[in-house]
């Protein structure tokens, strides 16, 4: 609903102000150079678009002097004016769309856009307001006391200006001189006879001059006691002060600013204006009338000297800087935005347009990122100008022709000037490439690394046309290189990998890619390849080449290496599934005697599927809480009593029994290795809760616990939960952890929470002792309360004289330390006395116990101790 105007006010004493403005018998035509001064430098000091002398009639306005405004005149009904000449103060509206007085206003809704309006009022004599000085903004402003008390100051030099004009218009001698409107004036008047001589001056004058009347009255206008100066603060000659200017020029100075020292040594700027008259009596006589612009002269020359500083610290700053004005016309650059765009340089130009500026260096070919053709040339343009008008935080980076790298940063403040600043980044954009080509190498071999080649393998994958052909891929693995490794030192290592490099990377076409992965692992990315066939005479070709005998280190070496190959996009589109069937190929290489080619087939393509439909239904099955627990029991070697049982997971697939070490390496592979754990150990704690209501002596229950929850930081947390879930105490839980473990990335996160949870009480178990690396050198940094012997070596004991050495070294290491013992797969009577006579403390396996799922059965097991 649209808004309606509301009235203007007018004031009782309407009519007095009307007899006022009449009597000034102003005209409406012709300029009047003294107020358009005025009016122009209330435009320039406040830096606004529109200044006016608003002369309100009783049904309209009109403009005795205009700065900026298309309008000569307009009714009273739309004036701003009408309603400032209401007060004696200075009338303000910051946001005239907000204004109730004004929303609706069309001059606020359509041209010239009012958003900001301040009216400083005409005032002749006291509460008769005949007009204002007022400013107008298209954007929205606030207004401080400091800029009211300026803007009413000039209005009372118009006001002066125009009493003047009446005063000259009256005076014909001594009465009319020493007319009340002269003493009354807000501005200082004195009037000089044609010598300079003072013939008289009102209080505002001798105020202003900071003397008294009598003072100045006994100085002429050319005396040197007033030490004048001009707006430079150089002194200024007697014949160019105001009076002196009029009687010997023009009749008439308008708007001179000049100094004087007053008695107490402060310089007091005046703006001074000088009319030359005739007395009846034919003399010649100037009148001068001046305020004082000491506040505003001050404000004006700190700004100036600030503009200046601020043009010098531009002008210095590195950093190419420029602003463009709401039409992006160019309002200020430093030199260093013309040398940045050097190409661009004849047109940039104060004034010139941003357009116009880009324009000219796309013809020169200043822009690396735009293209050759006009096409690419627009497409940029546009793309450009429409993030100069509106930029965000984001910066831009520009590349020119000469080779120089630019940053680009724009800003728009709340007036919509942008301003933009460019820094040279040359140096830095040089140091990344060199820092790139460094990252993209192995620096030991110069072939590519991990990370280059995962990129460009994912690039040939996802890029690949039908009519480019098969692409194949191989994983290379050196034999035994840890053995030469061994022998002959870390050096001659080192020498033997470079000699391979170098002939796997000459052996291969320009467009293949060769990498060395890490160690002694090595990858080759073939594109372009015919057929299957070809794949794998190219890779055999190679692999005769590259392991042909190299001399290291005074010996022969006979290089040896088992490759996997694999095709795309026959065995994945996906470069994880590729390199993991290549992965697979390569150890089939492998497991068939080494040094050999194997290519990933059918076989492999079903040991994989197979995985793959295991995987999903063991999701499956984890989320229906499919699996089972089957629990076994360890025992006391020497007594035969039950301590505890040992937390096997069971799971049937259709029917069919899967093997938990198949199951749990598949776990393990698709990442659900912890849910798998947790699941299990919950189940066994609920068991154990079970067993215990019944009055059953249960021990504790040992659970198997995987590297990825493990390092999970919230696995303290995680145990205690389950075990307040089933209400079970932490020293009846233990958890095996295999060595495996202690190497495996984070395994300080991995100490941290064994140590936490063996202070709630649970006891740690290290499983499958003695099968894997490292076992004595963490024994010392992991704290464990028990060893679990590896039933391959307790197969041994009884049957095996090198068994028994090992299982006794075992079991006296652990007692040397602390540590009980466990061990695995007791099948014999034999096996049992063996190894308590070694000094095993606990026994597991089918001579004791088989594992039982159904609590029922275990019950029965557990009341014979009973």
């Amino acid at each position: 609903m649209e808004t309606a105007m509301r009235p203007y006010p007018i004031a009782a004493n309407e009519g007095e102000r009307l007899s006022a403005l009449r009597e000034l018998s102003l005209p409406k035509t012709g300029a009047d150079a003294s107020l358009d001064t005025l009016c122009r430098t209330a435009q320039e000091l406040f830096a606004v678009p529109v200044a006016l002398i608003s002369l309100v009639e009783d049904d309209h306005q009109w403009f005795k002097s205009n700065c900026g405004l298309s309008l000569n005149q307009t009714s009273r009904e739309v004036s701003f004016c009408a309603h400032a000449i209401q007060q004696d103060e200075v009338f303000v509206v910051s946001d005239a769309t907000t204004d109730d007085r004004f929303c609706a206003n069309p001059l606020v809704k359509g041209d010239p856009f009012i958003r900001f309006y301040a009216g400083a009022p005409i005032s002749l004599t006291p509460g008769i307001n005949v007009g204002t000085l007022c400013i107008i903004d298209r954007v929205t402003r606030s207004f401080s006391d400091s800029d009211r008390e300026k803007l009413a100051s000039l209005a009372q030099v118009v006001a002066a200006l125009l009493q003047l004009t009446k005063v000259q218009s009256q005076l014909s001698g001594e009465n009319r001189r020493k007319s009340a409107i002269f003493e009354k004036a807000t501005a200082g008047l004195v009037i000089h006879d044609e010598h300079g001589g003072t013939l008289d001056c009102n209080t505002k004058a001798a105020h202003i001059l900071g003397l008294t009347v009598e003072q100045v009255l006994g100085r002429s206008a050319v005396d040197p006691g007033w030490a004048l100066i001009d707006e430079h603060e150089v002194p200024l000659p007697a014949n160019e002060t105001p009076a002196m200017r009029a009687l010997s020029g023009p009749t008439t100075v308008r708007g001179q600013v000049v100094g004087i020292k007053t008695q107490g040594h402060e310089t007091r700027w005046l703006r001074a204006d000088a009319q030359v008259f005739t007395v009846e009596a034919g003399e010649k006589q100037v009148l001068v009338s001046f305020i004082d612009v000491t506040d505003e002269e001050t404000a004006r020359r700190e700004a100036a000297t600030a503009r200046e500083m601020m043009a010098t610290i531009i002008e210095t700053i590195p950093d190419a800087i420029a602003a463009y004005d709401q039409n992006d016309r160019l309002l200020l650059c430093n030199a260093a935005y013309r040398d940045y765009y050097s190409a661009s340089a004849p047109a940039i130009k104060i004034g010139e347009r941003f357009e116009d500026i880009l324009r000219y260096g796309l013809k020169a070919g200043q822009y690396r990122d735009a293209g050759n053709t006009h096409a690419s040339h627009e497409v940029w343009l546009s793309t450009r100008l429409k993030r100069h008008r509106n930029p965000n935080r984001d910066t831009m980076i520009q590349h020119l022709d000469d080779g120089r790298w630019l940053q680009v940063r724009e800003r728009k403040s709340p007036s919509g000037i942008i301003v933009g600043v460019r820094t040279d980044i040359t140096a830095v954009k040089k140091a990344e490439e060199k820092v790139r080509l460094l990252a993209d190498r192995d620096p030991l071999t110069g072939l590519l690394n991990r990370r280059s080649f995962m990129r460009q393998l994912q690039n040939a994958v996802n890029g690949r046309r039908p009519e480019d052909g098969l692409g194949a891929i191989a994983i290379v693995d050196l034999d035994h290189f840890k053995d030469l490794n061994d022998t002959l030192g870390h050096d001659s290592g080192d020498q033997f990998l470079q000699e391979l490099s170098r002939r796997l990377q000459e052996g291969v076409r320009p467009l293949d890619k060769v990498a060395r992965l890490g160690g002694d692992e090595f990858a080759l990315l073939l594109p372009g390849l015919a057929d299957r066939d070809l794949a794998l005479q190219v890779v055999q070709r190679l692999m005769k080449t590259v392991t042909c005998p190299v001399q290291v280190s005074g010996k022969i070496i006979e290089p040896q290496m088992s490759i996997g190959v694999v095709s795309y996009p026959a065995d994945g589109t996906e470069v994880f599934e590729l390199l993991k069937n290549a992965d697979i190929a390569m150890y089939e290489s492998k497991k068939a005697g080494r040094n050999r080619v194997t290519v990933f087939d059918q076989v492999h393509r079903q040991a994989v599927s197979r995985r793959s439909y295991i995987a999903e239904r063991l999701r499956q099955a984890l989320r229906s809480d499919e699996l089972e627990v089957a629990l076994q029991a360890q025992v006391d070697m020497k007594t035969a009593q039950h301590v505890g049982f040992e937390a096997l997971a069971r799971w049937d697939l259709n029917g069919v029994p899967i093997s938990a070490s198949e199951f749990v390496a598949i776990a393990d592979e698709f990442e659900m290795g912890s849910e798998l754990d947790l699941q299990i150990m919950r189940k066994s704690l609920l068991a154990i809760r079970v067993l215990k209501d019944r009055g059953l002596t249960t021990g504790s229950v040992a659970v198997n616990m995987g590297a990825r929850l493990l390092r999970n930081p919230q696995l303290p947390t995680i145990v205690n939960s389950a075990l307040t879930e089933a209400h079970v105490s932490p020293h009846f839980l233990e958890l095996e952890i295999t060595e495996g473990v202690m190497m495996e990335r984070g395994h300080e996160m991995i100490k941290t929470n064994l140590d936490a949870l063996r202070d709630e009480g649970i006891s740690i178990a290290l499983d499958d002792f003695g099968t894997g690396y490292a076992s004595l050198t963490h024994l010392t940094r992991f704290k464990v309360d028990k060893i679990k012997i590896d039933k391959s070596f307790v197969a041994d004991v009884a049957t095996s004289s090198g068994g028994d050495a090992i299982v006794r070294t075992l079991v006296l290491l652990a007692k040397s330390l602390g540590i009980r013992t466990v061990a695995e797969g007791v099948e014999t009577n034999e096996q049992h006395r063996a190894l308590t006579a070694y000094g095993c403390d606990v026994g597991q396996g089918y001579l004791f116990h088989r594992p039982q799922h159904q609590i029922e059965d275990v019950a029965r097991y557990l009341e014979q101790f009973s």
